[in-house]
């Protein structure tokens, strides 16, 4: 992995639990989690969105997110309905979106990727790749 390694990533996959629980108890707001933790309220949201995806797993959420937004993606004939269908299904998983967050691929942070194959989850390196580059944007980009 670039930019992260494995004890970073245990590190990050714990604290980020510890976010999801407390704001699944109702403990803290996403203002009162942010401050504790040293980031914007938004980097919270997405924190509890991947988290509900794979039941407080981050990481499997994020897996869980790509894999549907690449299902998608071979399937719808234009970006505004590719984002629209990602928009329904996440919907359909129980995750709110932001309103104003729903005009590029709510939470993801693909809005801007270039159409691929879809790749099977397990089917070799390449999706750990993704995995890792995902891990390594978020990191280098400030994200926790």
């Amino acid at each position: 992995m670039r930019g992260i390694n494995q004890q970073k990533a245990n590190e990050n996959q714990q604290r980020y639990r510890e976010i999801y629980a407390a704001y699944m108890t109702k403990e803290k707001t996403l203002k009162d989690l942010g401050t504790e933790h040293g980031i914007t309220r938004q980097r919270i949201w997405q924190i509890i969105t991947r988290c509900k995806l794979a039941n407080g797993d981050y990481y499997e959420g994020m897996r869980i997110a790509r894999q549907k937004w690449l299902e998608l993606q071979s399937s719808e004939a234009n970006e505004n309905a590719l984002r629209e269908a990602f928009a329904k299904w996440l919907e359909s998983t129980g995750v709110r979106l932001i309103k104003n967050n729903q005009s590029v691929a709510p939470h993801t942070g693909w809005e801007n990727a270039k159409r691929i194959e879809p790749v099977e989850i397990g089917a070799g390196p390449s999706t750990e790749d993704s995995l890792a580059e995902d891990r390594d944007r978020e990191y280098s980009a400030g994200g926790s």
